[in-house]
Parts: structure tokens; C-alpha cells; sequence
């Protein structure tokens, strides 16, 4: 069965950001081996992002670990903002914080990667009212 196209939230798109005190090389091979060499943030349960990032754009796995592990996205985004270190995040988490200079771009890579994110729902609830009301919410904040 095709997801409903009504469901459809938006794309998201993962780039790799953070705050680093140098700048980015042009060379591709040299931008690999200064990226591998950065503080880099991950999260406890997810690091399909990270992966998908790397292989897309490097052709192989990422052959190292994150330095720091920490719950969620959010708080990588938090940590960018107090220090330095790389990460890499879906854009509409990060949304305020590039607007603001809080954290930047470092690339976002040769093949742009999107995930379609949907809000299922069920086609009768006693809720529907709240649910349309929650829709709306995500709908406004990932415009």
C-alpha cells in the first residue's frame, strides 16, 4: 500500500555541521582526513545518518567512532553550539541554530540525501480533532 501523499510532513535532508576552527580544504581526499581527525558527536541508538552521509559521499563506511555518544539530536546540536566538533544532522533539527550562526555548514556534500518523513494517523479516531491539531503544529514548525 502507497503511503498517502496528504501524509507527507516534508524532506529532510542530512548534512554534516558543526563548529571547527579551521578552514575546509577543497581537495575531497584531503577533507576526509581532516574530518577524521575532528571531535566527532553521535547518538546512543541512531547512526544511520552518520553512515548514510559518509558512504554516500566516500563511497565506504565511516572508519571510525563518534568521540562523544549522547542521547539525541538535540543535544548534539546543544554541544555543537557551546564548543566545537562535527556531526552529522537532519536540517530541520537544525534549523534555528544555522539561521542564527549558533552552529554552521561545513559541507553538505556532493549527493544531497532526503528522507520523506510522514505522519500516519488512523482513519477514524476519537481524537481527531487533536490530531489534526498536532499535524498542524509539525506542519507550521518544518516549513
Amino acid at each position: 500500500m502507497m503511503p498517502d501523499k496528504r501524509n507527507v510532513l516534508f524532506n529532510e535532508s542530512s548534512h554534516q555541521m558543526g563548529l571547527v576552527g579551521f578552514d575546509i580544504p577543497l581537495d575531497v581526499g584531503i577533507f576526509f582526513d581532516v574530518m577524521k581527525m575532528q571531535a566527532w558527536y553521535g547518538t546512543t541508538g541512531d547512526m544511520e545518518h552518520l553512515r548514510r552521509f559518509w558512504h554516500t559521499n566516500f563511497g565506504k563506511r565511516p572508519d571510525f567512532k563518534p568521540n562523544y555518544i549522547v542521547p539525541n539530536m538535540s543535544s548534539i546540536i546543544r554541544c555543537l553550539s557551546a564548543g566545537t566538533g562535527v556531526a552529522v544532522v537532519p536540517d530541520f533539527l537544525s534549523k534555528k541554530e544555522l539561521d542564527s550562526g549558533t552552529i554552521k555548514l561545513i559541507w553538505e556534500g556532493n549527493n544531497v540525501i532526503e528522507n520523506t518523513l510522514y505522519f500516519g494517523t488512523r482513519k477514524r479516531s476519537h481524537y481527531a480533532g487533536e490530531i489534526r491539531q498536532i499535524q498542524e503544529i509539525f506542519e507550521k514548525e518544518m516549513e
